[in-house]
């Protein structure tokens, strides 16, 4: 199926990879001019030897973190750290930010997406399936799977008489955390069809659902997805600049709301360190190495039932699709498998049905269990949704 994916690839409008590319010159010339004028003389704010002089030695920052070799860090660490004190590190972040969508999407650096676009006018993305250890597919060649959720995506398009269906899992690991931890409240939510984090935010600032604003939601997004990762209080605090005490109390609070999911990642780090070996709804094992049980195998051990149940999902309805578009002789093709969303082409005037046929497959029960997961589609003529923002700081 993969083979199959790879062999069709997706179509790229070049007008509008000029049109994206312009306009981000134009905003990273924009920022040069700024960044100069702040620092108060010209320089190459990609050597990192010159950027070094700059930060360290004109502004006179103070070092956060140095290389392997002693060396002060330049890294996208440091630089949001020191955003916190000066406006250079700020425009900084935000030029290399714009300077990566352009090198590696559009028509920056060595050919940009260009190397990438074969004579049919498609790219044919390289797909790993032992890219990761949830089973997640990677992607190389360009890595689409990393695309910025931004306009920058509405360069891969359907060509004229065809149309791209977007199949999205809704809300796909908290589902299945919520259904292998039995977790009641988080259940009951996704059944009755509230929004989970609204419900998770309403919790930790005891407000009413209606009440919650986007920067609550965002928090209580990270709170929600990050437990799925296994990431503890200081994750939180430093993405959310918040004191330790602060994300603590939150951090206990979403426990107190959904104390089921505490229980399942206390019960599987045990299962992971007295047994070595895990497994998931597939039956799908990951297994650790003798001696020490190092911190960051908790983390994976708490994450692998969930991702790896979404990713094995998603990857077996590619398969089971491609080869139904061939049963049936359909005009239909899966053009894109992106963690927990399949993207597929298909001729105009059956794209009704072809997106039903996609929705049908996705939503049977997950692993032969009785957990279901809705299916979002969107049918329109380019990837993601048409906006101004090209790159979001």
């Amino acid at each position: 199926a993969l083979a199959e994916v790879e062999y069709y690839g997706i179509s790229v409008d070049r007008q509008k990879v000029t049109q994206f590319s312009k306009r981000l010159q134009e905003e990273i010339a924009q920022i040069e001019e700024e960044l100069f004028e702040e620092v108060g003389k010209r320089f190459n704010w990609r050597s990192t030897k010159q950027l070094q002089d700059i930060l360290f030695g004109v502004l006179k920052l103070p070092v956060k973190f140095r290389t392997a070799k002693g060396a002060a860090s330049t890294n996208e660490d440091t630089l949001r750290e020191l955003a916190k004190v000066h406006r250079v590190p700020q425009l900084l972040l935000k030029l290399r930010k714009r300077y990566k969508v352009l090198s590696t999407y559009l028509a920056g650096g060595r050919g940009g997406i260009y190397q990438f676009v074969k004579e049919d006018g498609r790219v044919h993305p390289d797909f790993k399936v032992t890219g990761t250890v949830t089973g997640r597919l990677s992607c190389t060649d360009p890595p689409l799977q990393t695309i910025p959720k931004t306009s920058v995506r509405n360069i891969f398009v359907a060509p004229p008489g065809y149309k791209l269906i977007e199949a999205d899992l809704s809300q796909a690991e908290l589902r299945v955390v919520a259904y292998i931890s039995k977790c009641k409240t988080m259940l009951d939510a996704l059944q009755r069809g509230v929004d989970l984090h609204k419900l998770t935010a309403s919790y930790l600032f005891k407000k009413p659902l209606e009440q919650i604003d986007d920067h609550e939601r965002k928090l209580a997004k990270f709170f929600n997805f990050g437990v799925c990762y296994g990431r503890g209080p200081s994750s939180v605090a430093e993405q959310f600049d918040l004191s330790l005490e602060e994300a603590t109390a939150l951090y206990e609070s979403f426990f107190d709301t959904y104390p089921e999911i505490r229980e399942y990642m206390h019960r599987i780090v045990e299962e992971a360190k007295s047994k070595r070996i895990i497994r998931n709804l597939f039956g799908a094992t990951r297994r650790f190495g003798p001696g020490k049980f190092l911190s960051e195998w908790e983390r994976q051990a708490i994450n692998f039932p969930i991702q790896s149940v979404v990713a094995m999902h998603t990857n077996q309805s590619m398969a089971i699709l491609v080869q139904l578009f061939k049963k049936e002789r359909l005009d239909a093709h899966v053009v894109l498998n992106v963690h927990d969303a399949l993207y597929v082409e298909c001729k105009e005037e059956i794209v009704d049905d072809v997106a039903q046929l996609v929705k049908m497959v996705m939503e049977r029960p997950v692993a032969d269990t009785d957990l279901v997961i809705p299916v979002e589609i969107t049918i329109g003529q380019f990837w993601g949704e048409e906006g101004d923002i090209i790159v979001e700081d």
